[in-house]
This record gives C-alpha cells, structure tokens and sequence, in this order.
C-alpha cells in the first residue's frame, strides 16, 4: 500500500503541460482517495473483527463461575451446556497459552474463595497430590492425553471432535445423582467449572453422565463400552463402589476393556485416563497395577479433604452458620455430615420439584455433589496448566543424530513433531498393557465358574454390543433403531414402544404355530411407562437414566433379531473385522429390576435358565436358536448369560458371510416374558 500511495503522489506531482494532462491527473488523484478510502473501509473492518474475537475471548475468561444461588435458578442452565455448543473461535498461538490458563487458574481459585470462604480454600484446594494420589506416570500420561487435544487444536485445522476433550462418567444412582437434580451431579458441576479454562486455551470441554442406577460395572457394561459410553472419549469416571461390592473383579475387566479399545480409539491410537472414585485397598491395588502395565489410572480419595472438614467446620447443632456460605452451612451436624437435624433437612434442594425418588441416606446430597464436582475441576485445571507449560518448555530430538529442536521449526512443524511424539507414545502403552497377560490384570479366582480361556476372550477380545439401556450414545445416535436419527445427548431420541402398548395388542392365544417360526415377529425395543413418571418437575431436568429393553412376549410364537444390523456394522467400522476370525461367543442380559420395583417386576419375567427346564406336559419353558441351532445349556454372570450349544461349546463360529447372526426366540407361556438389556457378541 506504501509503495502504491508513493507513485501515485510521484504521478501527481509530475509537470501537466496540457489540459488534458491536467484531467488526468485530476482523474487520478480522485482514483487515490477512493482507493484510500476502500483501504480504511477494510482496516476498520478488520479492527472491528479482532474487537469482537477478543470480546468473545474476554467473555468467555471472565464470566463468572459462580452458580447462581437460588434454588430454582442454580443448576438450570449447567446441562444446557453440554447440549447446545457454538464452535468456538480460536485466536490461539503458542504464546497466548500461559497468559491464558494462569488467569483462568486466578478467577478459579478467586471463585471458590466466594463460595466456600477464604478460611476454608486451602483445606479444599490445591490438594490434588493428597486426594487424588498422582504419581509421576499418571500425571505424565494425563497431561499427555491434554497435550495430543491441545497439538490437535492449535493447527487451525482441526474438527469439532479434536478440539474438545470429552469426559464421561459411568456409574451408578450416586454418580447419576439421584435424590438431587440431575444438574446437581458433580458431573456438571466440573463441567461447569473446568469448561472455563479449557476454553481459555482453545479447547472446549464436555462432561457426560451415563450412569445408570443400581447397575455395577461388570460384565454388561465393560463390553457395551462403545454402544453406551461412546466411541470417544478422553477421561473415563468409574463410580461403582457402591454397586460393585468389595470385589475388583468388574473394575479390572472394565480397565481391560478400556485399553482393548473401540475402532475408533485403534485408528486414532487414543488411550483414555481413568480416574477411579474409590480408595478401597483391591481397587487401589488395581489401579496401581493398571498404571504399572501402562494405563493411566487414577484414584480419587475425597475422604480426605471430608474428614478434615468434619474437624475444622464449626458443628451446626451447637455454632451458628451465619459465618459460613451456603455450601458449607447446615453440612455438619453431630459429627456427621449430612445427616442429623438441621443438615438432613438441607440436604437435598429440589423444592422446585415434586416427588423427587432417591433422597436416601446413601446417596450423596447437592453440596457432596458440588463439592467433588469442583475438586475433579481443580485437578483438570492444574493438568491442564502443566500441560500447557510442558508444551511450551518441550525440546524433542528428531533423532540421536539430528539434533533438531522445536525452535528451529515453524510453529505448525513443531507441534506436529509433539503430536507425532505423543500418540506413539500412547501407541507403546497400548501395546504394553495387551502384551501382559491378561492374569496379570485380573483376578481369575474372583471368576471360578468361567473357564480361563472365555476369562481372555472377555478381556481382551473384541466385542460388539446392541443395549436398550439409557443412558447410551448408540439410542441417541439412532444406531440401536437404525433411523440413524442423532440427536443431542439425552434429548428427543428414538425411545422405542412401551410394554403396556406391546401387550394390550391383540394374542393368538393358541400360541405357536409353524408360520411364526419361518415368519417371526421381530424385536421390539421397549420400556416401562410407569418408571418414566414417578417425579414430577416442571423445566427442570430430573434423570436420564432408564433401564429399558428389548420384549421378548410369551404366547405369540417365534420373536427373531439378526445382529450386527448394516446400521451397526457401517456405525462401529465392522466391516474390516467381517475376513477376521471371530469365535462368536454371544452373551445375552437381562434386565435388572429397578430398587423401586422391587420383587415385583419378576412376577411375570421368565428366567433364562428356563431354557434347560420344561413344565409339567414336558413342554420346553423356552426354546432359544443361534442360526437355526438349539441353545442348550447358559452359564450365569451377573445379570448376563454366556450362550451354549449342543456341545457345551460358548463358540458359534463367525456367523454368515456379513458376519451377522440370527437369534429367535419362543415363549409359550401368554403370561410369561423376557427383558433383554443387551446382546453381546465377542
């Protein structure tokens, strides 16, 4: 521009002899201020661009984080959050990182001083060597897994899914936060707060809760790993102690499950952290030894920071609160925290609701929730500086005889050089971990009535899951249905028929006939209409959680499915396994009755071991085939069952050509029927 306005003015001041010289020269210097004008019109724009970028930036930094404090208003725009995601603009270099995530760490820290007191910060905060019990491997995998997102999404020309990190917390009716609402889980409360500075560094950052209430982490859950939890994520929450019991038997076989991967996770090379809610010494022996095998595991001990809580907060029986924030007012009282009067009658805070189910004294109260919520979010924040600052300080040699560091390349070179570095790193763990035999990441003993080998192929082999239950990305990605409707996370996705609906049409009460076994009724997705209304609460988002299910009716004849569908194969990338060998060990699960149903909801269930029993005319209870081949014999685990054929063999071969499998399905009895929860194949 400099050099065009210096000829234009050498032109204009050159000797006009002539008219026509001079009309020219007119001519031109009006063609020099509209050019100059255009020019301005484009820098203010510009500016204007640049304004508006640092205004969002600004904006999303210096929010407050502080969740409103009215009960109607606190929690009820937390989930929208994870629901509704504009793309976010990234005016990110290198540079800009740590100025970014230290002033996101300072309006943090300044927060929760304002909710739970300066007296109280340091007994809450910054505590995360303590309650978390990092040792340097799973600190440095941790960060590692941050640091590939960060590679990802400073190279400006990254995807939605590289340029967030994704949490996702499975569990049971304490992880699902039930008796609270579901926007007072810790799972949005630490993406609440998290979210924040991960934003402050490019990244957003979503946190998924799909636990399920009174399911334990075992042998359904471990191999519907991608069917309920997804085909992606970075940071797995495991929340079942109080499921599970005292065994590690599900704990260890889901951690197996986990490294074993999705086809997604095996074409990325991705290898997510889990982050263990529990200190009990099996389960703390089990992440060790995960982390020594090259998982990045960690466990999470809140009784830490709870117990000196209980020594230092001033007892609410017999001290007036009026000095504490409501987060901890009314939280101790007679030793015990939430419990006792006045506590327990400010436990819960859902006066917005009605008939809310689950106020139980084992199930955690808001400010347990908010509490563990911002101590998860305290750790994310300070991996996540470590992380910023560890790829600001990175020096990698290319190799031991190029001496190349990072400042001698181009940004863009530079951080594709630590990606690379990073993900074959990930690649090694990976690899470390599947090279250990799979005794030495499991207790077998805790397993006695399943053989070693079907131990292994649980383990480690690969599986493919249809579920019915909810929460799970395959219902709302339509994979299960096969609409291939996606919709946002737990929102107007296919819900399937109700079982009231499926059983008032009309019976043909003779029961089988030879048409419906070569003409079957196909199986149908179904749920309990009377579990979806047993709380009622206005705009108010109450639970997610549902244990639906796929009908098997007794009395109409023969009920067929055929599994993996074409949806399912194009949807989990099955297609390469289709020349591979597969043993075709199938699993079948059924239905765990809800606490609130009781033993009622077995009156009219038929149990799968009534395949081997028959009634008093001899009849068989059920009859079950695998592409045409009589199911002989189950083994039980869990709520799941391994199919057997003729030969007491768990393997069905590879199925068809497509390497799908027909099963069909007969119940005689009109009154009689089956829940199936999942079909498993491995």
């Amino acid at each position: 521009c400099v050099c065009h306005r210096e000829k234009m003015t050498n032109a204009g001041k050159m000797n006009l002899s002539s008219a026509a010289d001079q009309q020219q020269g007119t001519h031109k210097k009006r063609k020099l201020g509209i050019t100059r004008v255009l020019m301005v019109i484009a820098f203010c724009s510009i500016l204007l661009t640049l304004v508006n970028r640092s205004a969002r930036l600004f904006e999303a930094t210096s929010e407050s984080a502080a969740i409103p404090t009215t009960t109607t208003t606190k929690y009820e725009n937390v989930a929208s959050k994870t629901v509704d995601r504009a793309p976010f603009q990234k005016p990110f270099i290198l540079p800009n990182l740590r100025e970014s995530i230290v002033q996101a760490r300072f309006e943090f820290d300044t927060t929760m001083k304002e909710l739970y007191g300066e007296s109280f910060f340091p007994t809450i905060f910054h505590r995360v060597e303590e309650v978390f019990g990092l040792n340097g491997t799973s600190r440095d995998r941790f960060q590692r897994r941050i640091l590939i997102k960060l590679c990802k999404s400073l190279s400006f020309n990254s995807s939605v899914e590289d340029n967030t990190f994704m949490w996702v917390t499975g569990g049971n009716s304490n992880a699902a936060a039930h008796g609270n609402l579901f926007n007072q889980s810790y799972t949005a409360t630490v993406e609440h707060y998290a979210s924040k500075a991960f934003q402050a560094v490019g990244l957003d950052f979503v946190a998924k809760n799909y636990a399920i209430g009174t399911y334990p982490s075992g042998l359904e859950l471990a191999l519907c790993m991608d069917s309920v939890y997804g085909q992606n994520f970075d940071l797995f929450m495991w929340d079942f102690s109080l499921t599970d019991g005292r065994s590690s038997f599900n704990l260890d076989l889901m951690l197996n499950r986990i490294v074993t991967g999705t086809t997604a996770w095996l074409a990325s090379s991705a290898l997510p952290i889990v982050l263990v809610l529990d200190q009990t010494k099996a389960r703390r022996i089990s992440v060790q030894r995960a982390t020594e095998r090259g998982l990045g595991a960690i466990s999470m001990n809140p009784a830490l920071v709870l117990d000196d809580l209980k020594e230092k907060l001033p007892d609410a029986v017999f001290v007036d609160q009026g000095n504490l924030t409501e987060y901890l007012a009314n939280f101790l009282c007679k030793g015990v925290l939430e419990r006792n009067s006045p506590c327990g009658e400010n436990k819960f805070q859902t006066q917005s609701c009605t008939n809310v189910k689950g106020k139980t004294s084992w199930h955690y109260g808001w400010k347990i929730h908010h509490l563990f919520g911002v101590l998860l979010a305290d750790l994310l924040i300070q991996i996540l500086q470590e992380a910023v600052e560890k790829l600001l300080d990175m020096k990698f040699h290319l190799n031991e005889h190029n001496q190349t560091t990072l400042e001698n390349q181009d940004e863009k070179l530079s951080l594709a050089v630590i990606l690379s570095h990073l993900q074959e790193e990930e690649r090694n763990d990976r690899l470390s971990f599947l090279s250990t035999p799979v005794n030495e990441t499991l207790d077998y003993a805790a397993r006695k009535e399943m053989e070693a080998e079907v131990v292994e192929y649980l383990a480690r082999t690969a599986s493919f899951c249809r579920t019915a239950l909810l929460p799970a990305q395959s219902r709302y990605d339509g994979i299960v249905t096969g609409s291939g409707n996606k919709k946002a996370y737990y929102e107007k996705f296919d819900t399937g028929t109700s079982k009231k609906e499926i059983l008032a049409r009309p019976v043909n009460s003779s029961g089988v006939t030879k048409e419906t076994y070569s003409i079957p009724h196909p199986l149908p997705l179904a749920f309990d209409a009377d579990l979806r209304n047993l709380s009622s609460c206005e705009d108010v988002l109450l639970k997610i959680d549902y244990k639906d299910f796929f009908l098997i009716q007794g009395g109409i004849g023969w009920v067929s499915t055929v599994l993996p569908t074409t949806a399912e194969i194009e949807a989990y990338a099955l297609k390469p396994m289709r020349n591979q060998h597969r043993e075709g060990i199938i699993i079948l699960c059924v239905s765990i009755c809800d606490r609130r149903h009781g033993p009622h909801c077995l009156r009219d269930r038929v149990d799968l071991k009534a395949i081997v029993s028959t009634n008093i005319t001899m009849q068989p209870l059920m009859q079950m085939e695998v592409d045409g081949k009589p199911v002989s014999q189950v083994t039980q685990i869990g709520n799941c069952y391994l199919l057997l054929g003729g030969n007491n063999k768990y393997q069905w071969g590879p199925g068809n050509e497509s390497g799908q499998y027909e099963l069909k399905f007969n119940i005689p009895n009109i009154s009689k029927h089956l829940h199936i929860s999942s079909i498993i194949v491995l």
